[in-house]
């Protein structure tokens, strides 16, 4: 586990989000936003871009819409679900498969200095474990 700011999470999870864009149409996509005030409108752009490119897009957090973003498929995480304190990315394509698993150390201050203990991997195996985990949720 290492810690970050939100800042380097940020580019991170874009680096997931780009490597589904660029994969063929049958990556698929989970991420976790804790609570829909994280959807901000270019991260809405943005994955209702990525819903037109790959084969599955889902979006979680509290009181999650049931489509967040033109073609991503809400769920909401349930209050005492530990998910609900995570910022994760998953994505697994054919030739990709990369997760971002980080947990909110709860600072306050500016939004973008908060700081997170993190876990990114490649593994393909870690990453669809990541995946399943979050699509049981969907």
């Amino acid at each position: 586990m290492r810690q970050a700011s939100k800042s380097l999470l940020l580019e991170v999870s874009r680096h997931l989000e780009r490597q589904a864009m660029s994969s063929t149409s049958s990556a698929v996509v989970l991420a976790t936003f804790q609570n829909p005030r994280h959807l901000t409108p270019a991260t809405v752009d943005r994955y209702s871009s990525l819903a037109a490119q790959a084969a599955f897009v889902g979006a979680l957090g509290a009181d999650m819409p049931a489509e967040p973003a033109t073609g991503v498929r809400g769920a909401t995480l349930e209050q005492g679900d530990p998910v609900l304190g995570e910022w994760d990315v998953a994505v697994i394509g054919p030739h990709f498969a990369g997760a971002l698993v980080s947990r909110d150390l709860g600072d306050d201050g500016p939004d973008h200095d908060r700081r997170f203990s993190y876990v990114l991997t490649h593994d393909r195996t870690l990453a669809v474990q990541v995946a399943c985990a979050l699509m049981a949720r969907v």
